[in-house]
């Protein structure tokens, strides 16, 4: 008789216990899909200030002494700032979900409408950060608002193409393909000349950027660098950076072109993509990315050491991951390290959170960072992070927020600075940016449970 009722308290247990699952996971439906609403609903549907149809709104806001020399609006207020970094890295999100769960059928038409908007960003086989525009009678690449770079500072903002932005850029189009034409994203076919380039600006016989001095000592690793321009160019050169009239053309900013962990893991997702890891650099790429995991006391020394342009605790480690998930065998050796430190620094309430000294304290974009980069890491049927993950999930829908009762969005949080003069001075911000990462965090947890529902 005791047996009987114990068994029929475990079936009970088990039965609720599965319940709560289910209803768990009903509930992130709604999330994910008044979400995609939100996306869909906030990417222009036509030319709307500085934005052309397929983009979404991102905002600049600059803090402290880059405000009171005049780069952005007095006391942190917004600029608009349209980027194809931000449009490319918001459709390499939605893309990811969407292959992780079809039912998501917004995002084939979110995608193909933001594809036009490329063209302004894209010259040649390269991806500039800012879109072409006229300016002192000539066709350059600069930031729109004048409320962020004054005309007469521009000089400030000529940057030349980077390997961030066309990496990304060319991810997107390879994961569009895929959704849209149903053509393998291994089948996709990386310009030759994108591929020299990214070889031909490496870290190699040069002196490093004092960032990278002091922080991880990065010095002729072989990795791949952030501009995709020649450091010795004249217009180069610190002083001239700041103050050689704009028909001297681009220029890298302080003079010194510098290696970024975020930077080199985009590069090597891409190309572990499309077949290309035989190019030169992709190795000492991956020693590099390792190292930054491995020989770190914590991750506050990590993300130091490995994003200039990231300052989020977080950020290296997601995209080095989603290299590792995209077959990038080379990062295995990092992996275990990796788990250690994301599990180790997860706080009670499921959270995690930007370290104090890296940046802007960013809960949502670090939980979903760190909660995407763990679910990368494992597989569906390792049942040893389930609490974890649903701890995660569970605090992510709570931070959501409803703009009527269709749209659900995550406030921005901050996914890009100006570089390691203006690691938390100079911020991006984008509510889009934020939900679509957020979205695809949520939609690879809810595979995971479900798996554990399925057992």
């Amino acid at each position: 008789m005791k047996k009987t009722i114990c068994r029929v308290l475990l079936l009970s247990l088990i039965t609720v216990r599965v319940f709560a699952l289910d209803q768990g996971l009903s509930d992130m439906d709604t999330v994910i899909q008044r979400s995609l609403n939100f996306l869909s609903q906030e990417q222009f549907a036509q030319n709307s200030g500085y934005y052309i149809p397929g983009e979404w709104p991102v905002e600049m806001k600059s803090y402290f002494i880059p405000a009171l020399v005049g780069l952005g609006r007095p006391f942190a207020r917004p600029s608009q700032e349209p980027t194809a970094f931000a449009t490319a890295s918001i459709m390499n999100l939605l893309s990811e979900a969407y292959l992780l769960d079809s039912k998501l059928q917004d995002v084939p038409s979110i995608i193909d409408r933001a594809l036009p908007s490329f063209e302004r960003y894209r010259e040649g086989d390269i991806f500039f950060y800012y879109p072409l525009t006229e300016f002192q009678g000539m066709k350059l690449h600069v930031p729109l608002d004048p409320h962020y770079v004054p005309r007469k500072m521009m000089s400030l903002a000529l940057v030349p193409a980077d390997a961030d932005t066309t990496s990304v850029g060319f991810t997107a189009l390879a994961f569009a393909d895929l959704i849209l034409k149903q053509k393998p994203i291994s089948e996709f076919t990386v310009p030759a000349e994108t591929l020299n380039t990214f070889e031909r600006f490496r870290d190699l016989r040069r002196d490093p950027h004092p960032y990278n001095r002091l922080n991880g000592g990065v010095k002729n690793s072989g990795a791949y660098m952030t501009w995709l321009w020649d450091e010795n160019e004249k217009s180069s050169s610190f002083f001239r950076s700041m103050n050689d009239s704009p028909k001297k053309g681009y220029r890298i900013v302080f003079g010194r072109n510098d290696v970024d962990c975020v930077v080199n893991a985009n590069v090597l997702r891409l190309m572990t993509l499309t077949n290309n890891q035989n190019q030169n650099g992709y190795a000492d790429s991956c020693k590099l990315l390792n190292e930054s995991i491995t020989k770190s006391r914590n991750f506050e020394t990590q993300a130091k050491f490995c994003g200039l342009y990231y300052p989020n605790t977080y950020g290296a480690i997601y995209s080095i991951s989603n290299a590792y998930k995209a077959g990038a065998t080379c990062l295995s050796q990092s992996r275990d390290r990796a788990l250690e430190l994301i599990i180790s620094s997860q706080k009670e309430d499921g959270s995690w959170s930007n370290d104090e000294g890296i940046g802007r304290e960013d809960r949502v974009q670090s939980t979903a960072s760190a909660l995407s980069a763990l679910l990368n890491y494992i597989s569906l049927n390792d049942r040893n992070y389930t609490n974890i993950v649903r701890r995660a999930a569970n605090f992510l829908v709570s931070q959501s927020k409803n703009r009527d009762n269709s749209r659900t969005y995550w406030k921005g949080e901050v996914f890009f600075s100006a570089g390691p003069m203006a690691r938390n001075t100079i911020l991006w911000r984008s509510n889009s940016f934020t939900t679509a990462l957020s979205v695809l965090s949520l939609v690879k947890a809810k595979a995971y449970l479900n798996a554990e529902v399925a057992q």
